[in-house]
């Protein structure tokens, strides 16, 4: 019985040793039959990869799954590599193409400039457009001046182009996507003085450049270490004095000593930049002034430099808006309005200062007038007046008080006989009274399930029947 096992054992090792020496003898004939000898071959994760020499005893690399390699597939191989050796000056040795399933990629290593060229299609059958035309884009690269790349990939997606530029410096890493499957014929050219721009900007460090281009947009993101810069301008390709003003904002932001962004937006038209900048840091002489900046600021460019975004000090919020001329100024105009809010808003608010100035020309017609009739008595009668109007005011001061104090008894008496059920007593907290008529003074518009929502967030308790009855009681407000 075991003599019988050993000898079925046998036979099997034979027959597949056989099997498979008799199918790599099949796999090379097939490249045999196209003039081309299989060298050698390892095998991968994927497959096999094979070491081939043309009859003219120029060598390329194949890595792919056997199946994958059909009779079309081998002739689009042949047809590739001896139009990349009619295209490049390149040793044999550096072609090497890989296939995975729909996806068919060319790795170059070009001999002269020491540059890496990879090609992916999505696809089996690389189309012979696609060499001639990478060596022009790559030709049109080499002429770029202030950029030598190391790396180019290239990715055609079957609805977008995408080019990945790693230059010699290793940093930036450009990455360029392109709303179209082919590559526009004026990208290089398009995209040289968009990137020496950024390269170029003094107090910017990136890591990282995308362009996403779309039929009537480019966005730029540039990616640095702890911020990000995103610049949206609304046509495929910028024109030099748009980039000019994006990079004079950047500029601005980016050299400011005493803070930090983390990102900053830029919108560019075509005679206008707006701006977006959240903060990372701002402080000032051992201050931190970034807790009273809670929406970030807002400039824009047009002629000249502005900004408007809101500050706030204690109960107050403040809108910060003028023209821009330097960072000492502008942080000279925040802390005056987180120091003496009231008074920022009489200073730079114009309608007070002219309120004021009309109760001055008023006052001085009156006074004038008087003199004119007689300057003693006037004066006699003003001393007079003046003293019976302060104990007048004293008095309603006090009378006024009393009835404040009468009034605030009354209503709240009333709202707590309003809001008492069938339990007992409803009385409400004057506190949270208090809150809901500073909350509806600084927006009358609130609705009940707004101001609701609002004390919740300040964890103050508050039925909606409660805030229903203060607006219906002190604003005449009887909406639900």
């Amino acid at each position: 019985m075991m003599k019988k096992t050993l000898i079925f054992l046998f036979v099997l090792v034979v027959s597949l040793i056989f099997f498979f020496t008799l199918s790599e003898t099949l796999f090379a004939f097939e490249w045999i039959e196209r003039g081309v000898t299989v060298k050698s071959e390892e095998p991968t994760d994927s497959g096999v990869r094979l070491f081939l020499e043309d009859q003219t005893l120029r060598t390329f690399v194949v890595e792919a799954n056997q199946e994958l390699l059909t009779d079309p597939v081998k002739e689009n191989i042949l047809v590739t590599f001896t139009q990349v050796l009619e295209t490049y000056n390149l040793p044999t040795s550096n072609i090497e193409f890989k296939l995975k399933p729909d996806i068919f990629k060319l790795t170059l290593v070009l001999s002269e400039t020491n540059q890496t060229v990879g090609i992916t299609y999505h696809g089996l059958q690389f189309p012979d457009t696609i060499v001639p035309t990478i060596s022009a884009l790559l030709n049109e690269f080499n002429a770029w001046e202030g950029l030598q790349i190391k790396t180019l990939q290239i990715v055609y997606h079957p609805s977008e182009f995408q080019l990945i530029i790693a230059p010699e410096t290793e940093v930036p890493l450009i990455d360029v996507k392109l709303a179209s499957p082919q590559p526009d014929k004026k990208l290089v050219a398009e995209l040289a003085p968009l990137y020496n721009q950024i390269a170029g900007w003094e107090q910017v460090k990136p890591d990282l450049i995308e362009l996403f281009i779309g039929k009537d947009k480019l966005q730029a993101n540039i990616e640095e270490e702890s911020r990000a810069t995103q610049i949206a301008f609304h046509r495929a390709y910028p024109t030099a004095s748009e980039v000019k003003r994006a990079s004079r904002m950047v500029g601005i932001f980016s050299s400011w000593k005493n803070s930090k962004f983390k990102k900053l937006l830029l919108n560019v038209k075509s005679n206008t930049v707006d701006s977006v900048i959240a903060l990372a840091e701002f402080k000032h002489k051992g201050k931190d002034l970034l807790p009273h900046i809670p929406a970030g600021m807002n400039f824009w460019l047009d002629d000249k430099i502005h900004f408007n975004f809101r500050v706030s000090s204690g109960k107050y919020f403040v809108e910060l808006k003028n023209e821009y001329t330097n960072e000492e100024k502008l942080i000279w105009q925040l802390s005056e309005a987180i120091k003496d809010p009231i008074l920022y808003i009489q200073i730079h608010d114009p309608d007070y200062f002219y309120r004021q100035l009309e109760g001055l020309r008023n006052r001085q017609a009156e006074v004038y007038s008087e003199m004119l009739a007689s300057m003693q008595e006037a004066n006699e009668k003003l001393k007079q007046t003046y003293d019976e109007l302060l104990t007048r005011h004293k008095k309603l001061e006090n009378s006024y008080e009393n009835l404040r104090l009468a009034h605030e008894t009354f209503l709240h008496a009333y709202l707590t006989l309003e809001n008492s059920g069938f339990l007992g007593s409803g009385e409400i907290d004057k506190n949270t009274i208090a809150r809901i008529l500073v909350l509806k003074a600084e927006n009358i518009d609130l609705t009940v399930k707004e101001m609701e929502k609002l004390l919740e967030e300040e964890q103050i308790k508050a039925s909606s029947k409660v805030i229903h009855l203060i607006y219906s009681v002190y604003f005449n407000d009887f909406r639900e």
